[in-house]
């Protein structure tokens, strides 16, 4: 049965005539049929939802309006809607594609960066992840195209992950990863391979020491988000992210313990401790993305 903005307003807006950005994912949890309380983890997956959200917020003010709820329902009326990334970018694109063209033109390209970045990009910027994205050079954007750069086939990264997994114990060593990611970005620019050491470092928790399939493909989505990077405070901010999970905009100085004492090649154990107080400046265990974006910068200034 087909939701109607009304309805949806009436339910979620508590009196309003417009959503917040917090109701309107809490509609799209209902929607996904993700129950919202803190013990469920895929509410914080959902979380990422926030990026259609804010594609919808046309005006820039904040809240969704009834006119923007409308289209929002309209477009989860004729799609799946689960906290799945491909799910997730499926529905970006259809946002974004605002003449239901099937394509992305260079202003609704556009404005998906500075929406995604939160700030203006400059015309360098988007040339940039145009050309990243038109695969066939026809300057114009599919869907597939755009889904390939945001979040790959699982099954294209299946093959080439059994390829590389020599030893077939269902890892991957960094290495074998590194040579992965080569052959098939075509690239491998020293900014790179920094960013490459420092994901893998965070994704790699398994005693054994490797990447399974879900994690190398969790790995390799952000390696080309990264690729697209406009700044490297965007990559350390995307790191950010990736820490706090709880999407606090805050992490403890327990979790940055845990991702530094894996930074093997940049940090020693004996350094970690020195390194987070130095980082947390008011001594109160919590370190916010501006603290966090500091302290990368001297850590990778190493590499």
């Amino acid at each position: 049965m087909s939701i109607k903005p009304e309805n949806v307003v009436k339910k979620y807006g508590k009196g309003k005539d417009y959503l917040t950005y917090e109701e309107t994912l809490h509609f799209l949890a209902k929607h996904a049929n993700v129950h919202i309380n803190k013990a469920n983890p895929n509410l914080g997956q959902l979380k990422d939802y926030e990026l259609v959200v804010r594609l919808m917020d046309k005006d820039k003010n904040n809240k969704i309006d009834f006119s923007e709820v409308s289209k929002l329902v309209d477009k989860a009326n004729k799609r799946k809607v689960s906290y799945f990334p491909r799910d997730l970018y499926d529905f970006a694109f259809e946002v974004i594609d605002t003449d239901d063209s099937g394509y992305l033109e260079r202003e609704e390209v556009t404005f998906f960066i500075e929406t995604y970045l939160q700030r203006k990009p400059c015309r360098k910027e988007v040339a940039k992840v145009i050309a990243k994205l038109d695969a066939n050079k026809d300057g114009k954007i599919s869907k597939d195209e755009f889904l390939e750069v945001f979040s790959p086939d699982v099954q294209k990264w299946r093959t080439t992950f059994d390829m590389y997994d020599a030893n077939k114990d269902g890892l991957i060593s960094q290495k074998e990863a590194a040579n992965i990611l080569q052959t098939i970005s075509g690239e491998f620019t020293t900014q790179l391979k920094a960013t490459f050491v420092v994901l893998f470092n965070l994704f790699d928790k398994g005693p054994k020491g490797g990447l399974n399939i879900v994690e190398f493909n969790k790995l390799s989505q952000l390696i080309f988000e990264c690729s697209l990077s406009f700044s490297i405070n965007d990559f350390y901010e995307l790191i950010f992210d990736q820490i706090d999970t709880n999407a606090t905009n805050e992490i403890s100085s327990v979790q940055l313990k845990d991702f530094l004492k894996r930074q093997k090649e940049f940090v020693t154990d004996e350094e970690v401790n020195d390194f987070i107080r130095i980082i947390d400046i008011d001594g109160n265990g919590k370190i916010n993305k501006r603290e966090f974006v500091g302290a990368m910068h001297s850590l990778l200034a190493l590499y």
